[in-house]
């Protein structure tokens, strides 16, 4: 089967920019590129920030901030350039994900921009991978270098917790270890809704604070067990896009994630 794999990638020039010759060829590998785009868990959680982003006027050349967006983020869902700051990037991951991202090694708790900087600060599944002690100051630098709003996705609450372990007991049984990101979560903690919303109040009592609820518990179950069940799967987005498309436009009762979303004063 590797060997197999391995020709059909040479016939279609997998590891190199230029096309091949032929339409057959040249088809498959537009629909592997497009198929291979798309997670419906990593589209899920982005798709209700991108329209709140797109319905948000532009005052300057780049309008939005990203902490933590690792190497791809929410700039292949608007279409624009987005400073992105994290640890670290990958240089070739950065490449694939179309050069929207503009890469800025730095913390969350020490942000390297002066006030008022972005019209938008998005932090999406950042939360639960911060050590308690620093969650709040994360919020108010967040809010010290936005302007107008201030976006943070996080999974919250019991239900969500047991949930994440459900999914980690059948990676285990596939893989025989546990999902790293998974562990930290254990590790730090999942906020929990009410204390989220009242630690995000004290850090910044100005901004007035609307919740949504994003993707249901089932579904982002069912998308988090088809990217570990199938890794290698050839039909991804036509089975999955118009349900994530579909369910990420209303708040749902019982999420897996919050979408808080802060409103600033427009400094």
């Amino acid at each position: 089967m590797g060997s197999m794999i391995d020709g059909i990638k040479r016939w279609l020039r997998w590891e190199q920019d230029e096309v091949p010759a032929g339409p057959v060829p040249r088809l498959l590998r537009r629909y592997l590129l497009w198929n291979n785009d798309w997670y419906g868990s990593h589209a899920i959680r982005y798709l209700p920030i991108a329209r709140l982003v797109r319905r948000t006027p532009r005052a300057g050349d780049v309008r939005l901030l990203e902490v933590g967006s690792a190497d791809r983020g929410i700039g292949p869902f608007i279409k624009e350039r987005v400073v992105a700051v994290d640890l670290a990037f990958h240089r070739d991951n950065l490449r694939r994900a179309g050069g929207w991202p503009i890469p800025v090694c730095g913390r969350i708790e020490s942000l390297p921009f002066r006030d008022a900087s972005f019209e938008i600060a998005v932090a999406v599944d950042l939360f639960e991978h911060l050590p308690r002690a620093v969650r709040e100051p994360a919020v108010k630098e967040m809010a010290r270098v936005a302007r107008d709003r201030v976006v943070i996705a996080v999974p919250a609450g019991q239900r969500a917790r047991e949930m994440e372990e459900r999914l980690d007991r059948f990676h285990r049984r596939r893989f025989g270890i546990s999902n790293r990101w998974l562990v930290e979560h254990r590790q730090h903690g999942l906020p929990e809704g009410p204390s989220l919303c009242d630690m995000i109040r004290k850090a910044v009592p100005s901004a007035r604070v609307t919740l949504i609820g994003n993707a249901p518990l089932a579904l982002w179950y069912l998308l988090e067990w088809l990217d570990i069940a199938i890794p290698r799967n050839y039909l991804r987005r036509p089975l999955t896009e118009w349900l994530v498309r579909l369910a990420s436009r209303w708040s749902a009762r019982k999420p897996y994630r919050l979408i808080v979303i802060l409103e600033l004063d427009g400094r």
